[in-house]
């Protein structure tokens, strides 16, 4: 397994960032989200879906990443510079929390799927799990788990009873809105410091006020996140993208052989 983080520490590719989690509530799926805004990137990561080039992390790009509670994968989805989502990623993960700095977390089980709008899913990473299970790294309950989830979840897409892009979808105005607040507060503090006085300290990362999950979601107001890419990224680097809740599903950095988490897909 390998454990990453929603904000995707030592990813040389993202250079400058800004960052922020909520708890859902007052939906059908409870858990965490956060929003991670790529403001300075060394370059564009682009991966492909069936011979076609999708870029998923730029200047202005955003991942918001979705934990829900008890699950055994994250989803996450990627919008562009002007909000419009370019790709979909789910990571099969073993367990994920939150950490005492409100950073989520999650130990990555390998398999991951990853689809475009309008596309079909693509299967990403079988020979890293195969490769873990042989050496051990993985043990023969989690491949199971990684492998039982996945058919699970190929099912629910096929049938349209996968609902987190949706909530990701009406999630994403209400976190980037408070990341926007969150600054603004910050910029004005940091206004008003003496000169005389040393710079306040980091406060850890905040969880602003829960979000609601529902269609009546704030519209108050980016995403690739880190897992690997499908299969064709740009050689730089790698950083660390349910079911209504039923099932549950980060600190990595990207890779070249998928679209998402891992490496430079999502996660």
């Amino acid at each position: 397994m390998t454990y990453k983080r929603a904000d995707r520490p030592g990813w040389p590719r993202l250079r400058a960032q800004r960052f922020i989690t909520q708890r859902l509530a007052d939906g059908p799926i409870a858990g965490y989200a956060s929003l991670l805004q790529m403001t300075e990137v060394a370059e564009p990561l682009l991966v492909t879906h069936h011979e076609q080039q999708v870029c998923i992390a730029d200047n202005g790009y955003s991942w918001l990443q979705i934990f829900p509670e008890g699950a055994h994968y994250t989803h996450t989805t990627m919008f562009d510079a002007e909000g419009q989502p370019v790709q979909d990623y789910i990571d099969l993960v073993a367990e994920h929390g939150i950490d005492d700095a409100g950073i989520p977390w999650y130990d990555d089980l390998y398999l991951d799927l990853a689809w475009i709008p309008d596309g079909s899913p693509l299967l990403l990473d079988q020979d890293e799990l195969e490769a873990a299970h042989a050496i051990g790294a993985v043990t023969q309950e989690q491949y199971d788990l990684a492998r039982g989830e996945t058919a699970r979840l190929l099912v629910a897409l096929t049938l349209g009873e996968y609902t987190l892009p949706d909530v990701a979808r009406s999630c994403y105005p209400t976190l980037r809105a408070a990341l926007d607040e969150r600054e603004t507060l910050a910029t004005e503090a940091d206004i008003a410091l003496p000169k005389d006085e040393p710079d306040a300290p980091d406060a850890p990362v905040e969880q602003a006020e829960a979000i609601p999950t529902s269609d009546k979601t704030t519209t108050s107001g980016e995403a690739q996140h880190e897992p690997e890419a499908t299969s064709n990224e740009s050689p730089v680097d790698k950083p660390d993208g349910g079911l209504d809740g039923e099932v549950s599903g980060e600190h990595s950095v990207e890779r070249v052989d998928r679209p998402g988490e891992d490496g430079e897909q999502p996660a």
